[in-house]
């Protein structure tokens, strides 16, 4: 209210469940929240593998409707289309796979470690016995932390983690050679990368300033962020601004790991 008041423009660089950007025309939400970030996925989804078996392991509450594999199997459901719902990760071992060309898409709803753990190696030994079958897999979000542990499996599994954030350290050497060079240390490993997100926001936004002498009606400067993209519009005409963009982060079988930007 206060930015509102004195024509300030506050910035949400983290909170994923605040709507002020709805109703406060100085208000930047950086982070898609949840809704708009999981329908992103859904939309992309539901383009890219409509000739795939969808098996889903574990659910979300049902009282979700917002919730990624809700939203997949509402739509299958109104598609006609049937699919695979199994409740424990060793009930996968059950299921009917089959390498005659039919291509499967597996969504666990694990967010645990130990469950993270047993998935992959349930998968592992899938894929072993079945070296042709065409899979892929969508995780959940919080996956993208055990990308430097399973990278191989993931790659093994054709996995898609959507995400808001992706640092490609490969990318980003120079700003981690220069940043170890100012502070004395690389940046601590987190996800997201803390370091990044001050960097892209700072330099976003100062130059931005820069650029429309203050007036964010006149519009942002194009940037090639490290870490998070900001493509920032108004949802309505009395709104704040939303970023809409997010990521689906896929470890391919060749290896590359590509990010997929959602807009």
């Amino acid at each position: 209210d206060y930015g509102q008041q004195n024509d300030i423009d506050i910035i949400n660089v983290f909170d994923v469940k605040s709507d002020h950007y709805t109703t406060h025309s100085n208000f930047i939400q950086l982070l898609p929240p949840t809704s708009h970030f999981n329908d992103a996925v859904f939309d992309y989804v539901m383009h890219h593998f409509v000739d795939h078996k969808f098996v889903f392991v574990g659910s979300s509450k049902s009282t979700d409707t917002d919730a990624l594999d809700i939203m997949l199997k509402h739509a299958l459901k109104e598609q006609g289309r049937d699919y695979v719902e199994v409740e424990a990760i060793e009930q996968l071992e059950a299921v009917e796979w089959v390498e005659d060309g039919t291509r499967y898409i597996v969504c666990p709803q694990a967010t645990k470690k130990a469950d993270v753990d047993k998935f992959v190696a349930m998968m592992s030994t899938i894929k072993e016995t079945l070296p042709q079958l065409d899979l892929t897999v969508l995780t959940r979000p919080n996956w993208v932390v055990y990308t430097s542990k399973y990278a191989d499996k993931f790659a093994l599994f054709n996995t898609l983690i959507p995400s808001r954030f992706y640092f490609d350290a490969d990318a980003a050497r120079s700003f981690t050679e220069a940043f170890k060079n100012m502070f004395g240390e690389e940046p601590v490993k987190s996800n997201p990368i803390y370091a990044a997100i001050g960097y892209d926001v700072a330099r976003f936004f100062i130059e931005s300033e820069a650029y429309n002498d203050g007036d964010t009606n006149k519009g942002f400067i194009d940037y090639n962020a490290l870490q998070t993209d900001f493509h920032l519009s108004r949802p309505s005409n009395w709104s704040g601004f939303l970023n809409r963009c997010s990521y689906l982060i896929n470890f391919t079988p060749s290896g590359i790991v590509e990010k997929i930007t959602l807009n």
